[in-house]
């Protein structure tokens, strides 16, 4: 073998090992994305509640968009339950100031329903979550990212200690474990009751209404639906389907590579068949039929069982590959089904850049990343495929 062929030989399977393992941890990752469904907007701007006006009136909603929201969604509970088991409303501030101890530091804040935890659960090192009562009534209580109680207290030993957000005291009630992932816009986060944020008029940048979805189909669409009523102008994402299509170009590899595989075992399947028909030919020249019916019945029925056992593996593979397309038949483009909508297609392609600003969630951006991911391995696999099938080729 010359160096050039084995260089070829080695690259193969070099590429062949990290597209595999490279698409085995995206899946792995893809995986890990909780069945929810997310509604993503954009805060209402805060009312200076510092406005003589404002602060006299002694409805606090009549200065507190987020308190409004909170109330409207309340309204919208009946409609919600009957999409959603569990469903819970969060905010989100890229950046707060915390302080303790004169030491002050820097974290992203998640203002929190009662069901955060439920929905998107969270390692606790000490301490407790918010109990219903301290959501319902917005009391002023803190859970910290390990990493941000040790940069305010210099230990993780905080519960029951004082920490001020944006000027106000909060108690520390628990410390989680730090876990930054991808999607996450910091690298540390405080977690505070979503009401409380409402009563201190601090400034969140997106809202999200989260729920995991009841059993029966139609869930997404009257979320959807409910949500949109509730705040207009928003993102609505089905993690179930963002999943699916994520990983959609390792599924299509998955199959290609079963079908190859089903077809070489259906060669061998004739060629066995091939064998044994001239196995009982020449087996009938000395023998009679009767002594020859033990060997004729086993074999013909291990063919029968291997026939079945083939028939399986592509009704499998087919249901594997159609699936997608069965469940969520919006990965179907309208224009390969509708030619009126191959206009209506350039057209909104031709507008896109005035089209709304899309908003993500971390575990949208978490999916698109892991699915770039993955099919960078699939082509990763394919190349060094085709390498190896190049040089076998060759000798």
């Amino acid at each position: 073998m010359s160096p050039r062929n084995r260089v070829k030989g080695k690259a193969s399977i070099l590429l062949v090992v990290a597209g595999l393992s490279l698409m085995a941890y995206a899946l792995w990752e893809i995986a890990q994305t909780p069945d929810r469904l997310q509604y993503i907007v954009q805060a209402d701007p805060v009312t200076d509640v510092s406005d003589p006006d404002a602060a006299a009136d002694s409805d606090a909603e009549a200065y507190s968009p987020l308190r409004r929201r909170i109330a409207a969604l309340e309204d919208s509970a009946a409609v919600l339950e009957q999409a959603a088991a569990v469903y819970t409303l969060s905010g989100a501030a890229p950046q707060v100031t915390l302080s303790a101890d004169d030491a002050g530091a820097a974290a992203g804040l998640k203002a929190v329903g009662s069901d955060h935890f439920v929905l998107y659960p969270a390692l606790l090192l000490q301490g407790r979550f918010p109990n219903p009562e301290e959501s319902d009534l917005g009391e002023r209580v803190i859970l910290l990212d390990e990493l941000l109680a040790l940069d305010l207290f210099r230990m993780t030993e905080v519960v029951d200690r004082e920490v001020k957000l944006e000027g106000a005291a909060y108690r520390v009630i628990g410390v989680l474990r730090h876990q930054k992932r991808v999607g996450d816009d910091a690298d540390r986060y405080a977690y505070i009751p979503l009401l409380a944020a409402a009563k201190a008029g601090i400034r969140l940048e997106t809202l999200c209404l989260s729920a995991a979805p009841v059993a029966k189909g139609g869930a997404m669409l009257t979320f959807a639906e409910t949500a949109r009523q509730w705040m207009p102008g928003g993102n609505a994402y089905d993690l179930r389907r963002e999943r699916v299509g994520a990983g959609i170009w390792a599924r299509f590899f998955a199959c290609g590579v079963g079908y190859a595989l089903l077809a070489w075992s259906i060669s061998k399947y004739i060629r066995s068949v091939g064998a044994l028909r001239k196995s009982i030919d020449e087996k009938l020249a000395d023998r009679y039929v009767a002594r020859l019916l033990p060997y004729l019945l086993f074999h013909i029925l291990l063919r029968v069982v291997a026939l079945a056992a083939l028939a399986v593996a592509a009704a499998a593979l087919t249901n594997l590959l159609l699936e997608p397309v069965k469940v969520y038949p919006e990965f179907v483009p309208d224009i390969l089904v509708e030619p009126a909508e191959i206009a209506k297609t350039f057209w909104a392609l031709r507008d896109a850049e005035s089209d709304a600003v899309v908003i993500r969630t971390p575990q949208i951006v978490r999916l698109l990343y892991f699915g770039r991911l993955c099919n960078i391995a699939v082509i990763l696999t394919l190349w060094g495929g085709c390498l190896a099938f190049s040089k076998r080729r060759r000798r």
